[in-house]
């Protein structure tokens, strides 16, 4: 079973606090992928799991048995877990079986099983008639296979995945997501995935743990729950462009810059203090009548999709819609001038969270 759980976990470097109390369990069979900026601590988190590092206090368990903590600390090839790393890591010298073929050097396995097994995890993730190029001979994307074929060639039961897409074209990455998708569906192995792409995150995971800068997990959900239901302001800004207009409450009736709004703001509202509403781009339109008025500060078609820039209440928010459906409503507008606008969801937070901007 290759249930990964995190307990109360730790890790510093001299005074830097990179990791407090963290505590997160990856199901068995799952793909869980750690989401968060550059700097918060995920990468290091991943290191603790795999072993190259030790957690200054907690314990990580593996499969039921206990890795790390209560002065245990088993080595990384005792682990039984594959490692992809962001910069493949691949040995130039070796060819790609041979890379390939590496993890198994440790087992007992006779050179016809070995063999089987190299050639059946390279034709899995199609190189199996390259098994003796070397990688200076192979694309980026080749490459990035060779180190996938090399951590599950030994069938691992946990799969750990560092940044393994981030050096590829933005073609091969959405190519490699919906791969690595498969290749976790044919062997069952559990992944816990790091990254600070939020589209390779939301494609790939069964859940997703949003980590703040301060290496604080902020929430832990589907996909669909972390996106659609944020349980704080910090995951709202960081899953996807965001904007934000100043709210007004006269009883229920919500308000912005003095207009009445035909829909309720969603979320908690704090007895005091200033409001906020904030949505999504595609979570508003332009209208041509009613709506909140605004003026149309920059008009960009991008081909399927307007991108609007327009200023509300001395705040400019950004709104995305349909081409065609600009095309049948209002056209397309030019700069400078006013509209309407029309608010399809908002969520309500407290003014003083915004520190920093909107």
């Amino acid at each position: 079973m290759g249930r990964v759980s995190v307990e109360g976990v730790a890790k510093a470097y001299g005074p830097k606090r990179v990791l407090q109390d963290l505590s997160l369990a990856v199901e068995d069979g799952e793909c869980f992928t750690l989401l968060g900026p550059s700097g918060c601590g995920k990468t290091v988190l991943l290191r603790l799991v795999a072993g190259f590092e030790t957690p200054d206090a907690g314990e990580i368990t593996i499969g039921g048995r206990l890795v790390s903590g209560r002065g245990t600390n088993v080595p990384p090839e005792a682990r039984n877990l594959g490692v992809v790393f962001q910069d493949y890591a691949v040995w130039p010298h070796l060819t790609v079986r041979a890379n390939t073929a590496y993890p198994l050097k440790f087992r007992a396995d006779d050179a016809p099983q070995r063999a089987a097994a190299v050639q059946g995890v390279l034709d899995q993730v199609g190189l199996g008639a390259l098994g003796e190029r070397y990688p200076s001979q192979l694309s980026g994307g080749q490459q990035q296979r060779v180190a996938l074929a090399r951590a599950l060639v030994a069938h691992p039961e946990v799969l750990l995945l560092d940044e393994p897409l981030s050096n590829l074209d933005a073609n091969l990455r959405e190519e490699m997501r919906f791969e690595i998708k498969d290749l976790q569906r044919q062997h069952g192995a559990t992944i816990l995935y790091v990254t600070h792409d939020q589209e390779v995150a939301l494609a790939l995971s069964d859940r997703i743990g949003i980590l703040d800068p301060a290496g604080r997990l902020r929430q832990v959900g589907t996909p669909r729950e972390v996106f659609d239901q944020p349980a704080d302001l910090e995951v709202f800004r960081f899953l996807g462009v965001t904007s934000f207009v100043d709210l007004a409450f006269d009883g229920d009736q919500a308000r912005i810059a003095g207009t009445p709004l035909d829909l309720r703001p969603e979320g908690p509202r704090p007895s005091s203090g200033a409001l906020v509403g904030g949505f999504r781009p595609m979570e508003a339109e332009l209208v041509s009548e009613g709506g909140v008025p605004g003026t149309v500060k920059r008009v960009a078609l991008l081909g399927a999709v307007v991108d609007f820039r327009v200023e509300v209440g001395g705040r400019e928010l950004r709104i995305q819609q349909e081409t065609s459906e600009v095309m049948r409503g209002l056209g397309l507008p030019v700069e400078g001038q006013p509209c309407g606008v029309r608010f399809h969801r908002l969520r309500t937070f407290a003014a003083a969270a915004l520190s920093g901007g909107a």
